[in-house]
């Protein structure tokens, strides 16, 4: 079984699958776009050819005509981009028929736009309902109910789970931490994000007790400003971004973990997170809550919409340790035992042949 896949970017997740997975098991791999946010340089360590978008578009076309004819399934994450309408085409003209399958980080949501949500359920119709299209979800619930939604029959629906690498954040719960509680949020500075909205919930509790922090992890647009104004509080701490060993070292330190995106596909964050059993407190509509936190008791879910909702929670872990210490347990445990690469592996692996055998 010969199988390639088309990766988006070369973040420190797609490496630590093509090192973990996909090298182990002979899947030879490509990106779609050379630069990542997590990983800048990384490009630099691999040969221009695996980068598409560094091909003309006649070079793209042939390079991708030549991963198809010679594999027998293609992995592709996404289906909006040229690249893929470019497969789509090679696909659709050839006369032996590849498989091919969506790797989708993405839940089901619904366009408010009826315009935007008439294309997109052609587009999607027309693309799901092929017998040689597959889904790959990240997700066992709204991730997979994408693809049932747009048209893909459930026996072409297979679940790939999102992971990390736990081993990389293998930080015990019964561990020595910062003797301050902290609060820790790592990603960009984005108003996606919501960080000022964990600053205000924050400080609503603990303005004035400093032996509780909120430590800010990452930058971007607003984060300059969210500094400038907030910094004032000694114990909201903005810390930049981090190296590797750096941020694993806070991941260590840290008590809990808080996602306030109102619009999030997964979050990834949340898995290294848990890996370091920290426990969570995560905004109503984040991807990984179905699979990682509602009734896991890994950690809360708060609605950003309620005003001093998060702010509850975060007292309610401080105050009653013996919670925080069952979540944060918890946490660790679904990471290092059950969701990480053996799963990513043992899913994929039966995925594949069940899909060449039909």
């Amino acid at each position: 079984m010969k199988v390639i896949v088309f990766l988006t970017e070369p973040a420190s997740y797609a490496i630590d699958l093509i090192e973990k997975v996909y090298m182990p098991n002979n899947i030879e791999f490509k990106f779609l776009r050379s630069y990542s946010y997590s990983k800048p340089k990384i490009s630099e360590s691999f040969n221009d050819n695996l980068f598409i978008n560094k091909l003309s578009i006649i070079r793209r076309f042939k390079s991708i005509k030549k991963d198809y004819l010679e594999n027998d399934i293609i992995l592709f994450s996404g289906y909006s981009s040229f690249s893929f309408i470019i497969l789509w085409l090679i696909h659709t003209f050839s006369n032996v028929k590849k498989p091919i399958c969506i790797i989708s980080d993405t839940p089901l949501k619904i366009p408010a736009n009826p315009i935007k949500l008439f294309i997109k359920k052609m587009y999607l119709n027309y693309l799901f309902k092929n017998i040689y299209m597959n889904g790959f979800a990240g997700g066992t619930n709204s991730h997979k109910e994408l693809f049932r939604y747009y048209g893909m029959s459930s026996d072409r629906i297979h679940f790939l789970p999102m992971v990390v690498d736990v081993n990389q954040f293998n930080f015990p719960s019964l561990r020595k931490r910062s003797e301050v509680f902290s609060f820790l949020y790592v990603g960009r500075f984005i108003k996606l994000k919501q960080i000022e909205l964990i600053i205000n919930e924050f400080l609503l509790k603990f303005e004035n007790n400093n032996s509780v922090q909120l430590i800010l992890i990452g930058d971007g647009k607003i984060h300059m400003n969210l500094k400038k104004i907030y910094s004032v509080h000694k114990n909201i701490l903005f810390k930049g971004r981090l190296t590797s060993i750096e941020l694993k070292n806070e991941f260590k330190l840290s008590h809990v973990f808080v996602m306030a995106s109102n619009n999030e596909n997964w979050g990834l964050v949340i898995n290294e997170a848990m890996s370091s059993s920290l426990a969570i407190l995560s905004n109503k509509g984040i991807g990984a809550n179905y699979d990682l936190i509602i009734n896991k008791q890994t950690g809360l879910i708060f609605d950003s919409t309620i005003k001093g909702d998060l702010s509850n929670k975060m007292y309610t872990l401080y105050k009653n340790k013996e919670q925080y210490q069952f979540l944060s347990k918890n946490a660790y445990n679904l990471m290092h035992k059950y969701w990480n690469f053996n799963l990513y592996t043992k899913q994929l692996i039966h995925s594949l042949s069940k899909i060449l055998k039909h």
